[in-house]
């Protein structure tokens, strides 16, 4: 842990509200999970619906297969780019995340922005995400879309409600085209930093492969994108929360 989290890697992570670990767990760790992910996609139909296969995969996820890879390393990571903070984990197992191939075109996507948990205000980081890959995720491949760096906005604003987050940024002439589903020219999101008052964004794709890890300050907004490429996009995520944070994030109307 001591080579991957350090000095520059922590404030990289305070800055941006995420980090990119290449290559944290061994590739062959994933195998084992991939091969029961294939499984199930092979004998899937083509008149399958997204959501029917989403609930197929769903139950592998508690297997020891994809538990095996929130390693003790991985879990001592999240912890320190908390801050040293006691974490917990409310579900004991990680998520599978499917996207399916077959849109037409990537862009940037202009809905569905969304926080999974209310932000506390001065609190600041209430835990972090991880995301994992069980198969290789390219650039338009339907990787998770996060704004880097909005993690920083409305940390003194109080106990904000997930559903009032999206409004309340939409004061913002940066969220307010983000938002525009008819603004032309998306990828410049990606191509360019934007600002509001004295904090930088970026729209950041997560692509890689396995073996790869990002984590995500939980207080960072993020989205589903499609998915232009070939093959399905396939990755596992797990949230560790503050522990002494989990009675004021679940304790009132999220």
């Amino acid at each position: 842990m001591e080579r991957l989290i350090t000095e520059e890697t922590y404030s990289a992570f305070a800055e941006r509200g995420y980090v990119r670990l290449p290559g944290f767990l061994p590739p062959e760790s994933a195998e084992p999970a991939i091969e029961r992910v294939q499984r199930v996609l092979a004998r899937a139909a083509p008149s399958d619906s997204v959501t029917a296969v989403r609930k197929r995969l769903k139950p592998l996820a508690k297997l020891p297969e994809f538990s095996a890879l929130l390693t003790s390393e991985l879990r001592q990571c999240a912890r320190a780019l908390a801050g040293g903070r006691a974490l917990s984990e409310i579900v004991d197992h990680p998520q599978i995340l499917f996207t399916p191939p077959g849109a037409s075109i990537w862009t940037v996507p202009h809905k569905i922005w969304h926080l999974d948990v209310p932000r506390l205000g001065e609190v600041g980081l209430v835990g972090v995400q991880m995301f994992t890959f069980l198969g290789k995720v390219e650039a338009g491949g339907g990787g998770t879309v996060v704004v880097a760096g909005s993690h920083r906005l409305l940390n003194d604003a109080g106990r904000v409600r997930s559903k009032d987050v999206k409004r309340r940024l939409s004061k913002e002439a940066y969220f307010q085209d983000l938002f525009n589903g008819a603004l032309p020219d998306r990828e410049r999101f990606v191509d360019e930093i934007g600002q509001v008052g004295d904090v930088s964004l970026q729209v950041i794709e997560f692509i890689g492969e396995p073996g790869d890890v990002y984590f995500s300050d939980l207080r960072v907004l993020h989205s589903l994108a499609p998915n232009a490429r070939s093959a399905p996009r396939l990755m596992l995520s797990q949230r560790f929360f503050a522990t002494e944070e989990i009675g004021a994030l679940y304790g009132g109307e999220i």
